[in-house]
């Protein structure tokens, strides 16, 4: 049953990186990048949730 729901969660994060196309200005603690693209940074903070679920399990 948590893999037929990891699998549907994925599977909305995926939809919702494809129809999210424009750009967004990304305010980190050392750095800021301009005009990022907001399909790649909502990627890279889901990536960084997987892991930090992985290493906690």
């Amino acid at each position: 049953m948590r893999m037929i729901w990891a699998l549907v969660l994925i599977g909305v994060c995926v939809l919702l990186y494809i129809f999210n196309r424009g750009h967004i200005d990304l305010n980190l603690l050392l750095f800021t990048v301009k005009k990022a693209q907001l399909a790649l940074v909502l990627l890279g903070f889901t990536a960084a949730g997987v892991v930090i679920g992985f290493l906690l399990r």
